[in-house]
């Protein structure tokens, strides 16, 4: 399991990319973070969670590089 820091920096560094997507309106950052999240709860053993994560991020459409990462998503669910 994650330690209680990795936790707190993993919800600062969420904190800081919503703000980010307001500001400069950057619409490719939610599903490349639930993607990215996805990955590292593969990384950790997590299946069930990385499927939470990947399955979340496929519900975004019309960002920039949505190919390559719902082709990296789909790559991953194949896997599990």
């Amino acid at each position: 399991m994650w330690s209680k820091d990795t936790i707190n920096i993993l919800n600062m560094h969420h904190s800081v990319l919503l703000l980010q997507i307001k500001i400069f309106k950057q619409n490719w950052i939610l599903p490349n973070t639930h993607y990215r999240f996805g990955l590292a709860y593969l990384k950790v053993g997590n299946k069930q969670k990385a499927k939470k994560e990947f399955e979340t991020a496929l519900k975004f459409k019309d960002y920039t590089g949505e190919r390559r990462i719902k082709y990296g998503i789909e790559s991953e669910l194949d896997k599990l």
